[in-house]
């Protein structure tokens, strides 16, 4: 698929089910994607106190110090990330983006049905929904990270199953790269995704996972992935064109 993508994201939870080599499998496709030429999204929603934040983000996108200085870590260039320790749970990631020339990617609307639950809770005299709120703070903290292109190193999570939300959250959040998941196997079209998309037609990642991998069987499964990677990129394209 490295032809046509831009980027591969990868799931951590289908690699640590198996342990070690789980973790050996991830490195090794971390490589394979990065001499492919592709930027390597760790999808792993990490987030805690500051020090142990510190740890996770030297893990995926920053540098772990070994007894001797810098080791290698796992080798990804962005990480998804869970913002509910606040703002001082965010500076180490804030720290490595900077430092590395990383990336992150905050969760602000998932692509979940039941993410209702609890970010769509009004919250304060507004009253705004929870991830109106957070999509508030993802802009105030990604202000100081910004790049050449004009947008910042501090991007956002929302499910293109919600596209809506998709206009309201480009709104408030112009510099802001999307990471939007839910394309294809949960249901979301190139059409519905086509807001989150800049004047320019970028800003905007879509991801797929099932309907590409899953794509074709047997021997001729990765030929399948590649033409269903290649077909969501030219509804994608056309959509952010639109």
């Amino acid at each position: 698929m490295a032809p046509v993508a831009a980027a591969v994201k990868l799931q951590l939870a289908c690699f640590e089910q198996y342990g070690p080599p789980g973790f050996k499998a991830f490195k090794h496709l971390c490589d394979r994607a990065a001499k492919a030429g592709l930027i390597v999204i760790a999808d792993a929603k990490r987030g805690d106190i500051g020090i142990s934040a510190a740890a996770y983000s030297a893990a995926y996108i920053g540098r772990p110090d070994g007894f001797d200085g810098k080791i290698d870590n796992l080798g990804a260039d962005a990480i998804t990330v869970n913002p509910l320790f606040g703002s001082d749970g965010m500076q180490p990631f804030f720290d490595d983006c900077s430092q590395y020339g990383a990336g992150i990617f905050v969760l602000v609307k998932t692509s979940n049905p039941g993410s209702v639950d609890l970010q769509d809770l009004s919250v304060g005299e507004t009253p705004r929904k929870f991830y109106q709120e957070v999509a508030v703070l993802v802009d105030k903290w990604g202000s100081k990270l910004i790049g050449e292109s004009g947008n910042s190193s501090v991007g956002a999570v929302v499910g293109a199953t919600h596209p809506r939300v998709l206009a309201d959250l480009r709104e408030t959040l112009p510099r802001t790269p999307l990471l939007l998941p839910g394309y294809g196997a949960q249901g979301a079209r190139a059409a519905e995704v086509a807001v989150a998309f800049d004047s320019r037609g970028l800003g905007a990642l879509v991801t797929a996972s099932r309907s590409i991998i899953y794509a074709g069987e047997g021997e001729d499964y990765a030929a399948r992935a590649a033409d269903a990677a290649e077909r969501m990129r030219a509804e994608l394209w056309q959509a952010s064109q639109g």
